[in-house]
């Protein structure tokens, strides 16, 4: 998974559902590169498009079960080597850095 796909999901997960110029702006590339990231992670399952009720030219990304469940895993992950890294720390160190 690429950086921008992963900040897709998780600029998604907070603020869903998302114009797809929304996103673009977000992550500051195109709207033609925004669309190849949304394409991958459709065909990945992990996001949805709709169409916006109030006006069908607007297309609207959402995260699916599955977008959830890679996040999930990629929250424990960071978490978990976090902690890792925490753990060599001594107290003052640690103090210093929270």
């Amino acid at each position: 998974m690429t950086d921008n796909q992963l900040m897709t999901l998780m600029f998604l997960d907070e603020r869903a559902p998302l114009r797809m110029g929304d996103i673009a702006s977000h992550l500051g590339i195109t709207l033609t590169a925004t669309t190849i990231i949304v394409d991958r992670l459709v065909k990945k399952e992990m996001l949805k498009r709709a169409s916006d009720p109030h006006d069908r030219r607007v297309v609207l990304c959402e995260l699916t079960d599955g977008g959830r469940r890679v996040l999930e895993r990629y929250n424990l992950i960071i978490r978990d080597r976090l902690l890792l890294v925490a753990d060599s720390w001594d107290l003052d160190r640690l103090e210093t850095v929270v």
